[in-house]
């Protein structure tokens, strides 16, 4: 039996708090993303390294293709 070579796989991300906010939201970037975790189940935001983690392990796991990861605490579940 062959396996195949090439795999497919994502990480969806939902929010995620990275510097690229700083400059968008400013001061008010805690504020507006404890708000936005709040209406999370997990009630938290993704980190960079927790989207990071997901990526890592999918292509660390070579019998994993076709699936999708999302980090998003929960949000696609609301």
């Amino acid at each position: 039996m062959e396996f195949p070579t090439i795999r497919f796989n994502a990480v969806a991300p939902g929010n995620t708090d990275t510097p690229m906010w700083d400059g968008i939201m400013g001061e008010n970037k805690i504020g507006i993303l404890a708000n936005v975790a709040e209406r999370l189940p997990f009630k938290k935001i993704a980190s960079a390294d927790e989207v990071a983690s997901a990526a890592v392990f999918l292509m660390s796991n070579a019998s994993i293709t076709g699936e999708v990861i999302h980090v998003d605490g929960g949000s696609r579940l609301i």
